[in-house]
């Protein structure tokens, strides 16, 4: 790659630039966005994709999977248990939507390169994609909505968390019940 840009960040450069060359004005955007609360939501989210495409980039969660597969066959509960951890921690760093773009493929992968049963794999994609969307509930740049709430609200980012994380850790046990009950 000749150059390292990922797609978020090719977005917001694309923006930019259409905003600098006058394609659209500087007004536009803002009646389009609404307010500048808004506009740094938009802001916050793309960040939060540059950051896992880096943490992809550089091999970072290939460590995690080997941490969570091994070079064994392990129990599926074991691995879902991990798989769910590993998607509630990630989404609430870099927003659900991105920690399920970056985890999906990877445990994938991991799944065809292991030869594990097909019937784990569904249990699997649903402890991510739900895992995912209860650990970003827990901090302010966990997903779009919760920044939107929190700059709307003017509450700090320790107010946040303390008060969702209680719920998230509580959902993230129920999801991994319920999904370890399906394999």
């Amino acid at each position: 790659k000749w150059f390292p840009l990922g797609r978020p960040a090719a977005a917001l450069l694309g923006a930019a630039a259409m905003v600098i060359l006058q394609v659209v004005t500087q007004q536009e955007v803002y009646d389009i966005q609404g307010d500048f609360g808004n506009l740094q939501t938009i802001f916050l989210l793309v960040g939060m994709m540059m950051i896992s495409y880096y943490y992809d980039r550089e091999g970072l969660l290939r460590l995690v999977a080997l941490y969570i597969f091994g070079n064994d066959n392990k129990p599926f509960k074991y691995i879902l248990w991990k798989v769910c951890l590993l998607s509630a921690v990630l989404s609430a760093f870099v927003t659900n939507d991105a920690a399920c773009l970056v985890i999906t493929p990877l445990i994938a992968s991991e799944f065809v390169k292991q030869c594990r049963n097909k019937r784990e794999f569904l249990p699997v994609l649903l402890g991510i994609a739900t895992s995912a969307n209860i650990g970003s509930a827990a901090t302010v740049f966990g997903n779009p909505q919760n920044a939107f709430i929190a700059s709307a609200a003017n509450v700090a980012l320790v107010n946040f968390f303390q008060a969702l994380l209680p719920a998230a850790i509580l959902g993230l046990e129920t999801v991994g019940y319920v999904a370890t009950g399906m394999g």
